[in-house]
């Protein structure tokens, strides 16, 4: 049972939403918000994940192409809350305002079904003439509240995140493969890979230089 449907069941659909919304945003700008301090100079990604620099960088490249739907790619997939406030945190191409801004947008449906499912629980809790004080009853009440959602509005919930993750993969690998392919095979200049290069071209200009002295 989502949590969304216990504000709904306490304090009606118009004030759950907004206590949802508001719950959710302050959340992932706290989390947003410490994982942006936490991306100092001298901060290692790779000990949280593996080539995590490059993950990174890649990721930032494919939102600075892709934009805000990106995000809401990101707000809409079935990925836990904390990695992506986390991880989105951690990318500095990500301005905190569009962050908001896209988990917003996604929020608020989300919440208004689920608050309106638990008003709807509430409303029959009330009708049947139980106490608010009997756990019991409510817990049964808001357990049954799952079994409301249709399996169209379930399988649809499901498949929308299903296909964000899918999608979010397709565009962020190329980006992210690039940048490991930078760190396992660093470019290496002319003068590194020939030492004697240089030199080589040192004494080719003396040569020259004499030659013109010469004529």
């Amino acid at each position: 049972m989502p949590l969304e449907v216990l504000t709904g069941f306490c304090f009606g659909v118009p004030f759950g939403i907004c206590l949802d919304v508001l719950g959710r945003l302050s959340g992932a700008c706290l989390a947003f918000l410490i994982s942006r301090a936490l991306l100092q100079p001298n901060f290692d990604v790779s000990c949280m994940l593996p080539g995590g620099s490059a993950v990174l960088r890649g990721i930032g490249k494919a939102i600075d192409e892709q934009g805000f739907r990106l995000l809401l790619l990101f707000n809409m997939a079935h990925i836990p809350a904390a990695i992506k406030n986390y991880g989105l945190g951690m990318v500095p191409e990500v301005p905190l305002l569009s962050f908001l801004a896209a988990t917003l947008i996604v929020e608020v449906p989300q919440a208004t079904i689920w608050a309106s499912i638990g008003s709807a629980v509430a409303v029959e809790f009330d009708d049947a003439g139980l106490s608010a004080t009997d756990v019991t009853a409510m817990k049964q009440a808001l357990a049954s509240s799952s079994a409301r959602a249709s399996w169209q509005l379930k399988f649809g919930i499901i498949s929308v995140g299903i296909t964000c993750i899918c999608l979010i993969i397709l565009i962020i690998q190329r980006k992210v493969l690039a940048e490991l392919e930078k760190v396992a095979n660093p470019a290496i200049s002319p003068s590194e890979a020939d030492p004697l290069l240089p030199n080589q071209q040192g004494g080719a200009l003396e040569t020259k230089v004499h030659v013109a002295a010469g004529n």
